[in-house]
């Protein structure tokens, strides 16, 4: 038998997937743009050379780090607990393969993300040549980042081979990345974290991190970089083994667990009364957390600068917070809605009866906005009286543009919400793995806008020669941003919901679509505005 067959199985697999050399063609050139934008301004004076060289390099290195973490972590937590629930995994050890062999083969499917990891390095390596940085810092930075990938690979393996479904395992993993970082980004702004503190920094990736980052700076509490690396790793070796020993002893579990929940039907829709079956055994739990989140942001500010600590950063850090928190929460709901019904058989039950599409899509929205009512009103509530708390500190007429960047931003949230909701529910239909499913949504909508934003900046910079923005260049980098998000949510929403109504039976009974080249967003759009078909397509039997 060959070396970890597994494996070279699922190497095989992400060599022969066209979305794998279009994320590491997207990371590359994300980089470079950026990475050209900082140039310009470096070469033109600017800012001096050494300057735009250090600030590109630690721009690039926290990219690189959110890439390492969470696209770790995504890629991995879903992987066992996906062969727990197909009945496939007790079928891996009538082989000879072993707990080890699987928990590594599984380690395999971080191609994409070490792919695109490794695409940002040669952007990273020009920044020495504005000067600022040295080889030295380039290779603790790289070490640090492979490290990073490798301990968030591990954590997301360890919560999948305890774990059943996929949502769960989707939420415990990155609740364990929020928790390992958040020692980081405390101290990156400006939490002293030496003597006992420095216990929270060393045995996790993002103390390599800093020392690797902040290697000439100071003021950061940072660990020694070699002792946290080594720390940091071994607590990743660990995490597999335990991994390992979890699939050996219990590959026989194979029957999922019990609802948490069953409650009455819920209305005349079945789907919505399907979905009242399942939801949270403490609805208020959500809200319990947010609240949590917020007293977290409040005692690290107060810890940080007791004296100033209630000021507008703060405020706004609390708001950001919340908003992500919350959308994340809507995009893993709605990428999960669909394939746990499928699972459980209730959608092919559905699809049985008279009922079309669109009513167990109406179900299905209206099942998850019960969901999320609470934790969207906590939400809202904090962003008025954090609104208000503002303005009143600012003063009445210098908090106006305050107030207009909050009903900005809260109207961004909202359509966040509303988009995330569609495109993860036809994401949820479209895609295997849970875990794939969260990872396109969460890229397509919230993501991709800011690349959009890169690419302009660079192209812009080229135009100028990193000469000085004009008022017109300005305002037309704006535009583009925005035009950037209008095609990203109306885009994909547009798409999502045009696919859910015209091939929803399709999608949901998991039967093979025609085979289909990749589009942008707003091709059909254009292929709609060319041909005058605004007429729906009738709905496939």
């Amino acid at each position: 038998m060959n070396f970890l067959p597994i494996a070279i199985r699922e190497l095989q697999v992400t060599a022969r997937r066209a979305m794998t050399y279009y994320w590491r063609s997207l990371s590359a050139l994300n980089a470079a743009c950026l990475t050209l934008g900082f140039l310009l301004a470096g070469f033109s004076g600017a800012v001096s050379a050494s300057s735009a060289g250090l600030m590109t390099f630690q721009i690039l290195s926290g990219i690189g780090y959110a890439i390492a973490a969470g696209g770790a972590a995504l890629a991995t937590c879903d992987c066992i607990s996906e062969e727990r629930r197909d009945g496939t995994l007790g079928f891996l050890f009538l082989t000879d393969l072993k707990g080890y062999d699987i928990i590594l083969g599984k380690m395999a499917r971080l191609s994409t993300p070490v792919y695109c990891l490794i695409a940002t390095f040669p952007a990273l390596g020009f920044t020495m040549l504005l000067g600022g940085v040295s080889f030295g810092d380039f290779a603790r930075i790289a070490l640090s980042l492979v490290n990073t990938l490798f301990f968030f690979s591990a954590l997301g393996l360890l919560v999948s081979a305890r774990s059943w479904d996929g949502r769960a395992a989707v939420s415990a993993a990155m609740l364990g990345v929020v928790i390992i970082t958040a020692p980081m980004m405390a101290a990156i702004l400006g939490l002293d974290l030496s003597g006992p503190g420095m216990v929270l920094l060393l045995p996790t990736p993002g103390g390599a991190f800093l020392a690797a980052l902040y290697s000439t700076a100071i003021t950061v509490s940072k660990p020694p970089f070699f002792l946290s690396l080594a720390v940091s790793h071994a607590l990743g070796w660990l995490f597999i083994a335990a991994a390992s020993r979890m699939v050996t002893r219990h590959f026989s579990r194979e029957e999922p667990p019990p609802p948490a929940r069953v409650r009455p039907a819920a209305g005349l829709n079945p789907a919505l009364a399907l979905h009242a079956r399942n939801m949270e055994r403490n609805p208020w739990r959500p809200v319990w957390l947010l609240a949590a989140l917020v007293a977290m942001i409040a005692l690290t500010a107060a810890l940080i600068s007791p004296a100033t600590w209630y000021d507008i950063p703060t405020f706004a850090a609390i708001v950001l917070g919340l908003h992500a928190i919350l959308k994340f929460w809507t995009a893993n709901s709605a990428c999960r809605s669909f394939p746990s019904r499928r699972h459980s058989g209730e959608l092919e039950i559905l699809l049985t009866t008279p009922l079309d599409g669109d009513a167990i899509l109406l179900g299905s929205t209206t099942a998850l906005k019960h969901e999320l009512l609470r934790p969207f009103l906590f939400v809202a509530a904090m962003d008025v009286l954090l609104l208000i708390l503002g303005w009143r500190k600012l003063g009445i007429w210098e908090g106006f543009p305050f107030a207009g960047a909050m009903l900005l931003e809260f109207l961004w949230f909202i359509g966040n919400l509303y988009s995330l909701t569609w495109v993860g529910l036809w994401m949820g239909l479209k895609t295997a793995s849970h875990a794939k499913a969260l990872g396109r949504t969460l890229f397509y909508i919230l993501f991709l806008p800011w690349s959009g934003l890169a690419v302009a900046a660079a192209f812009f910079g080229l135009v100028t020669m990193g000469g000085s923005l004009s008022p017109g260049m300005g305002a037309l980098t704006v535009a583009e941003f925005v035009v950037a998000l209008a095609v990203c949510n109306l885009g994909f929403t547009g798409w999502a919901v045009s696919e859910l109504r015209d091939r929803f039976r399709l999608l949901a009974a998991n039967q093979p679509l025609p085979p289909e080249r990749f589009l942008p967003p707003w091709q059909p759009i254009l292929d709609k505005l060319r041909r005058w078909r605004w007429k729906r397509a009738p709905q496939a039997a």
